[in-house]
C-alpha cells in the first residue's frame, strides 16, 4: 500500500523538486498544497499524478485539511515572496522594516505548519521542515539582518521547544548556497573590455556548499526519509570558493569571469533599495565569515555524502551549465 507524501511549497523550487522526485516512486503518493491549485506552474504536477488541493499558510484549518492521512509532510516557506509583494509594502509599524514585518509573518506561517503537523500525528511518520542557519545566533549578534535565515531557525526552534513530540519525529533539509543565485545576485555583469566581474562586499573567505536546489531538494528528502527521524541534512555537492565559482561561471559561459571584494559601503552603491541592499550585503558578509556547517556542534548535522548521495546531487559545474541563462 502507498503512502502520502504532503509537500507545501509545491510551486516553488523546493517542493516541486520534493513532487517531481516522489512521483516518480510508486511507494508513494504527492499531495501537493497551493493558494491556487489550478496554476499553472502545478500543471506539471498534476500531470506527473500529484493532487493539488487549496491551503494557505495564513489559514492553519486549510493546512490541517490538507494534512490528513499524511505520512510524511515536507515544508517550506518563502521570505522573499512575502518581501516582494507590492501589497505588504505599507503593511509594517511605524519604525519597524519590511523585513522586519516578513520575518515575523514568516515565523508565524512556519508555527502554523508545525501546529498543524502535529494535529495529525496518528498518522504521521515524519515531518521535514525546510530550515537554515540562524545567522544572529552563530555570529553573536555581528550579522543582525539576515532575516530570511533566522525565520526558518526560528521556526526550528519552536518545533523542538512547542511541540516537543512532534520533535521526535521532525527531520531538518538545510540546503547549501543556491547556484541558482548566478542568475540574479550573484550573476557577474560586463565590463567595458568583454569580461564578466562578480563584485562582493568583504573577503568571502570561507568556502561554500554549492546547491542546485531545483533538480536536488527532492533526491535530499528522499534520503531523509529513509534516515531516522531527527536528522539534518546538509544538502550539496561541491564545496568551493566563490572565487572558484565564478571562475567556472566563466567557463561555462565561454568568457572571462572574476572576482572582485568592495567594502560594504562602496559596494551598496550598486543598490538602490537600502532594505533589501543591507540583507542580502549580511548575508554575504556571513556566509564568507562563518562556515555554514558550524553548528557541527549539533548533533542531528549529517552532511550528503553521509547519507549516500555522492553523485546524485549535481556538481556544481552541471549545475551552473544546468541554471545559469545567457552571460
Amino acid at each position: 500500500m502507498s503512502k502520502l507524501i504532503v509537500v507545501l511549497g509545491v510551486s516553488g523550487k523546493q517542493g516541486g523538486s520534493v513532487a517531481r522526485q516522489f512521483c516518480k516512486d510508486p511507494l508513494w503518493k504527492v499531495r501537493g498544497v497551493s493558494r491556487h491549485p489550478a496554476s499553472a506552474s502545478n500543471r506539471e504536477h498534476i500531470a506527473n499524478g500529484a493532487e493539488i488541493v487549496e491551503g494557505d499558510f495564513a489559514n492553519k484549518d486549510s493546512l490541517v485539511a490538507a494534512f490528513q492521512g499524511a505520512h510524511a509532510i515536507f515544508a517550506s516557506t518563502d521570505f522573499w515572496t512575502i518581501f516582494r509583494d507590492p501589497a505588504n509594502t505599507a503593511k509594517p509599524a511605524l519604525g519597524q522594516t519590511l523585513n522586519e514585518w516578513a520575518y515575523d509573518l514568516e515565523v508565524q506561517q512556519g508555527q502554523n505548519t508545525v501546529d498543524a503537523a502535529a494535529s495529525v500525528l496518528n498518522t504521521l511518520e515524519l515531518f521535514i521542515w525546510s530550515t537554515l542557519a540562524p545567522a544572529r545566533k552563530i555570529s553573536n549578534g555581528k550579522w543582525s539582518w539576515v532575516f530570511h535565515f533566522d525565520s526558518r531557525a526560528a521556526v526550528e526552534e519552536y518545533i523542538k521547544e512547542k511541540q516537543p513530540v512532534l520533535s521526535g519525529k521532525t527531520s531538518y533539509f538545510l540546503p547549501g548556497t543556491f547556484v541558482s543565485n548566478f542568475n540574479h545576485l550573484w550573476k557577474p555583469a560586463i565590463q567595458p573590455d568583454g569580461s564578466y566581474v562578480l563584485t562582493v562586499p568583504g573577503p568571502l573567505s570561507i568556502p561554500q556548499y554549492w546547491f542546485d536546489a531545483a533538480r536536488d531538494t527532492g533526491v535530499c528528502v528522499e534520503a531523509l526519509i529513509k534516515a531516522p527521524p531527527e536528522t539534518k541534512l546538509l544538502c550539496y555537492s561541491d564545496r568551493g570558493s566563490v572565487d572558484e565559482a565564478v571562475k567556472i561561471w566563466g567557463e561555462v559561459k565561454g568568457v572571462e569571469a572574476r572576482l572582485e571584494h568592495r567594502p560594504f559601503e562602496e559596494w551598496a552603491l550598486d543598490w538602490p533599495d537600502n532594505d533589501f541592499r543591507r540583507e542580502i550585503g549580511e548575508m554575504m558578509m556571513w556566509l564568507g565569515e562563518y562556515d555554514y556547517a558550524e553548528p557541527k556542534k549539533d548533533p542531528m548535522l549529517v552532511h550528503s555524502v553521509e547519507l549516500g548521495l555522492t553523485g546524485k546531487v549535481a556538481s556544481l559545474r552541471d549545475a551552473l551549465t544546468r541554471v545559469s541563462g545567457p552571460a
